[in-house]
């Protein structure tokens, strides 16, 4: 295999197959971190009382009636404050993944150049010309 055809077809993977790849991966993380943390679950769910716990009146008496929907209400408010912070957790950590994404692909752009800057720098500091 002589070395420009080498050359070609690791441009080609390197600038077209391997994108895809990173992608992909990328989109797999960005999935994963979906689920792990539950967000679309969590939003659709976010007024329901925490464990489900709420109170049904045994009477129909004043009292009864509003014991149980102040225990409703607490039960409702005990849920949303522990699930605001499990969404804005996992939208940070979405966030995070997109930023390395990025990241990486711009610094995938450049990776190509290192080796012959590499090489020169070793060249020259070998050979002692500057």
């Amino acid at each position: 295999m002589d070395v420009v055809s080498f050359c070609v077809r690791y441009m080609w993977w390197h600038y077209v197959h391997a994108w895809k790849d990173i992608s992909r991966v990328c989109i797999n993380f960005l999935w994963g971190m979906w689920r792990l943390f539950s967000i679309s679950e969590l939003t659709v769910n976010l007024l329901t009382p925490f464990e489900r716990l709420d109170e049904r009146p045994k009477t129909f008496l004043p009292r009864d009636l509003g014991s149980a929907f102040l225990v409703s209400i607490i039960m409702r408010v005990v849920g949303l404050m522990l699930r605001i912070p499990v969404i804005l957790i996992g939208f940070v950590f979405l966030i995070v993944v997109l930023l390395v994404w990025v990241c990486l692909l711009l610094s995938w752009i450049f990776l190509p150049l290192i080796i012959p800057v590499v090489a020169t720098i070793g060249l020259v500091n070998a050979l002692g010309i500057l």
